[in-house]
């Protein structure tokens, strides 16, 4: 069955190693200004606990095969924001304007 146009779908994997834990792709992406996101579960073929997230930011596609793939980037996104102030600078509170 082919899946629904517009929606995220798996890649088979074509590793001789079975499961590795490791990358299998080194990749880098420069990334700036707002970007368009999509996440989705994906259907699970082989039944409960088999499935995937996908998370798609701009071009950029990450599948998570499980549970500690999925905190391993959570935990680094997390210690990002963190950093966000000192590489950015701080966000400015909003300025209000009376009457326009």
């Amino acid at each position: 069955m082919t899946p629904p146009r517009g929606h995220l779908r798996a890649v088979q994997s074509r590793s001789t190693f079975g499961n590795d834990h490791q990358f299998r792709v080194a990749a880098q992406a420069v990334v700036e200004g707002m970007q368009d996101i999509r996440v989705e579960a994906a259907t699970p073929l082989a039944g409960p606990g088999h499935g995937q997230i996908a998370v798609r930011v701009g071009r950029l596609l990450v599948y998570c095969n499980d549970r500690e793939a999925l905190e391993s980037f959570l935990d680094a996104w997390n210690r990002a924001e963190a950093l966000a102030d000192k590489a950015f600078g701080p966000v400015d509170p909003p300025q209000y304007r009376r009457g326009s």
